[in-house]
């Protein structure tokens, strides 16, 4: 039972109710903010989303709940019931070391990108980013990938947008226009030095993305340059400035760079076994490599991401899977 997961909360008193024979699982979560900003999205889903549940694993039914105590309420509005279907759910990564065949290994692992590119698609139509996809927030169901946990999430309408993009949440697996966000906030400071955003680039492209320079130095480098030559001129900009910049022209780009980086961690864990000659292992890398590239005007739009998936998915014959199969 240890890889199997049920939604998980850093603000939960773990007062849940579930077992196997029962229907639905009742969750009872303390108020934040985070948790206030998941139901604003989750009421999207619920109510505009067709068979949302083939994509998310979301409470059915959210109430607030008022505790009382000798029948007067002292504290309003700081619970949350959260209703689920109670279902068998296994960590993508787990998922995935569980497979015995390669053949079925190498099918997953196209089919689950797909179908996230498809998830991250209906998103897309109704104006939100998930914000935090990672291994943690992608689950399995019956070979279903479904995205779970909106705590991060970001709509146009969302009105904890400053406080989201400054919450600490797997920071450095997300783009580097919420990093010098998250930055700037946590340092309490009302604008970014040029000093500031250049020392932010190294460190993440030299000591916090270490999977970078499985591809060459010459790779890392040309990040890091692309990055300063591009943010260089936010120096100075203030965070109500950068917010708008960034969510009016960037945001269809960060829940892609999260699931490439996602995919590459995958790949790039494999890299002992797996051939680097092999075509649709570096048609596939390169295509991660360039969604997750830190000029937001430089990445590949989702339908360009899809399309060149396929592009390459088609292009490959048989021996370049029937070579993959074995070195899995």
């Amino acid at each position: 039972m240890s890889n199997c997961v049920f939604y998980k909360y850093t603000n939960s008193d773990n007062n849940t109710t579930h077992s196997k024979n029962q229907q639905y699982t009742s969750k009872i979560i303390k108020n934040s903010f985070l948790i206030d900003n998941e139901v604003n999205t989750v009421n999207i889903i619920l109510n505009k989303v067709h068979n949302y549940n083939l994509y998310f694993y979301v409470p059915i039914d959210i109430i607030n709940l008022h505790i009382s105590n000798n029948n007067s309420i002292v504290k309003p509005d700081t619970n949350w019931l959260f209703k689920f279907e109670t279902k068998h759910l296994i960590y993508l990564k787990t998922y995935l070391k569980s497979l015995s065949s390669s053949r079925k290994y190498i099918y997953k692992l196209i089919e689950f990108y797909k179908y996230l590119l498809e998830t991250i698609n209906i998103l897309q139509n109704f104006q939100i980013v998930h914000g935090n996809i990672s291994f943690e927030t992608i689950i399995i169901h019956n070979d279903i990938p479904l995205l779970v946990d909106f705590r991060h999430s970001l709509t146009d309408k969302s009105i904890y947008i400053k406080d989201i993009l400054a919450d600490n949440c797997s920071n450095y697996h997300r783009p580097l226009e919420l990093i010098l966000l998250t930055y700037l906030q946590d340092n309490k400071l009302t604008t970014l030095s040029k000093y500031n955003i250049f020392s932010i680039i190294d460190d993440l492209y030299i000591n916090k993305l270490p999977l970078l320079q499985l591809f060459g130095q010459n790779i890392v480098d040309e990040y890091i340059e692309e990055a300063k030559k591009y943010f260089e001129k936010y120096s100075n900009k203030s965070y109500n400035e950068m917010v708008n910049i960034f969510w009016l022209n960037y945001f269809k780009t960060w829940d892609t760079y999260c699931l490439s980086l996602t995919y590459l961690y995958i790949l790039t864990s494999l890299h002992k076994h797996i051939k680097i000659n092999n075509k649709f292992v570096i048609l596939f890398l390169k295509l991660l490599v360039e969604t997750i590239h830190p000029n937001p005007n430089k990445r590949h739009s989702l339908q360009n991401i899809i399309s060149k998936f396929d592009y390459i998915i088609y292009n490959c014959d048989k021996h370049t899977f029937k070579e993959l199969l074995k070195i899995i």
